[in-house]
């Protein structure tokens, strides 16, 4: 409660902030998580939901009978969500378990793994140069060897397509990391085709892997495979965003298991995090877990102007190497604190090519909210942006401060500031023929109304005047005495 009088004039030292723990946050109630690309990432018309069958194919296509390691290896790398306890390694299955916060994860077509096969001579020599072909044949060799995807064709249609199977490939020609994911068909065409002996057709991508592929790039290419987007910015020049997305740039060393996860906006896209809608020009506070929490699937925040429309939002996450909960899966994120995603969508709720640019779904980082490549990409402890701009150079009246936090903590705080004028006239009485707007000509008559409209950050003028009320006033605001005493609480 407050009970206070306020003289006029006012010098500027002694004007009021109040700045309290919570905050009435706007919630945008026309605006719906569809409206921002909720679950639109799909593979088929399916989301990347429940347990996905899969295969991994050892294809020696060296014809030297030997991989770098054992299928042990392999079978761990993928499979084993424990494999972070063996040697330093991850987890393809692990990964997908913590990034879709356990709504989604990895089960085994038939024995999960298989090879290494070996293929015949003129097919070795066409899937050296050809990465179609290659996956083609080595589900060909895979169903040749006893492998059956019948089972999992869960629609009954005929055709195994990724929402219903997914296959990795790794294959033994180099030692470096590389990856890629490409639609597999042994004539090269992105096209079905049904192995010899095969009661159902083949129509989907698939991962393919050198065998000593890093992890960033494995769970890179294998996320494509669900529907995933390159954020790398102008391809073969930029990386933006670089480790905080394994869908930027991941080509690193050989057996490298440097691990960071997935950002926020695909999070959204593929349904496996639901954020809260807060106003931008409205102004708040909120407290974010960081992203590895598997229990907070709501811990992103989505900022967005309801006059602009949900075309271009912000995101804002917390990413940390250092959280009290967690499976190791964002152990080299590159710093600590809030990252701000910036994003513009097409009709479709799909990212756009833009020129000199590349995909219209970056991280801004401090201390400018540039775009780009550069470590120090997070907002850290007790640190304000600049003004948020849109994509069209509009600058908007908003900043974000990230409260103190330390290193380690499991969520962070941060406010954004919204500067704006509300007025309050005690004496006002225009209502209903000229109705309380919060403008000095039709302010509100109370201070709990003023409190209510007026934004996290903005200025409340108060008219000379005595008013009963004892607010308690949640959120940050600026009270000025204008022209004379003003008393509240009396």
């Amino acid at each position: 409660m407050h009970n206070f009088a306020i003289p006029r004039p006012l010098p500027f030292a002694s004007l009021v902030t109040i700045t309290l723990g919570l905050v009435l946050c706007f919630r945008a109630g026309a605006a719906t998580l569809d409206d921002f690309g909720h679950q639109n990432m799909k593979v088929n018309g399916n989301p990347a939901i429940g347990a996905r069958p899969t295969l991994v194919i050892l294809l020696d296509l060296a014809n030297s009978g030997s991989f770098a390691h054992n299928n042990a290896y392999y079978d761990n790398l993928v499979f084993n969500p424990f494999n972070t306890t063996s040697a330093g390694l991850r987890s393809v299955n692990g990964f997908m378990l913590v990034n879709s916060h356990a709504r989604f994860s990895l089960t085994r077509v038939g024995p999960g793994l298989i090879g290494p096969l070996q293929l015949p001579a003129d097919q070795r020599a066409r899937a050296l140069t050809n990465d179609l072909m290659r996956a083609g044949f080595a589900i060909t060799a895979a169903v040749n060897s006893g492998v059956s995807f019948a089972p999992y064709d869960n629609d009954g249609d005929g055709r195994i397509t990724a929402d219903e199977a997914l296959v990795l490939i790794f294959d033994n020609v180099n030692q470096n990391d590389s990856g890629a994911s490409r639609w597999a068909n042994p004539n090269g065409m992105g096209a079905d085709f049904t192995p010899a002996g095969s009661p159902v057709s083949i129509s989907m991508s698939v991962g393919l892997m050198t065998q000593r592929v890093s992890f960033a790039t494995l769970c890179h290419e294998m996320s494509h495979v669900l529907g995933t987007k390159d954020l790398y910015g102008l391809w073969n020049v930029t990386c933006h965003s670089f480790e905080y997305t394994v869908m930027s740039c991941t080509i690193s060393g050989a057996d490298d298991m440097f691990s960071y996860g997935l950002d926020a906006w695909h999070k959204l896209q593929l349904g496996w995090v639901e954020p809260r809608i807060r106003s931008l020009t409205s102004g708040g506070v909120e407290t974010v877990p960081a992203a590895q929490s598997t229990a907070a699937t709501d811990a992103p925040i989505i900022l967005y102007d309801p006059a602009r429309g949900t075309s271009e939002f912000f995101i804002v996450e917390y990413r940390t190497s250092t959280s009290p909960w967690g499976a190791g899966y964002e152990d080299d994120v590159p710093s600590n604190g809030l990252a701000i995603w910036h994003i513009v969508h097409d009709a479709n709720k799909k990212l756009i090519e833009l020129t000199n640019v590349g995909q219209s779904v970056w991280l801004e980082g401090q201390p400018n909210l540039q775009r780009g490549g550069d470590t120090n990409m997070l907002w850290t402890s007790g640190n304000t942006t600049p003004f948020l701009t849109w994509m069209d150079g509009t600058v908007t009246p908003t900043r974000i401060t990230v409260r103190p936090f330390n290193t380690g903590d499991g969520s962070i705080s941060f406010e954004w500031l919204t500067p704006s004028d509300t007025w309050v006239d005690f004496n006002y009485a225009g209502f209903p023929l000229f109705p309380e707007n919060g403008t000095v000509a039709l302010p509100f008559n109370t201070v709990v109304e003023g409190v209510a409209f007026a934004s996290h950050g903005g200025t409340l003028h108060l008219k000379p005047g005595t008013s009963a009320e004892r607010p308690t006033i949640t959120k940050r605001l600026l009270l000025v005495a204008e022209s004379g005493p003003v008393t509240i609480g009396q």
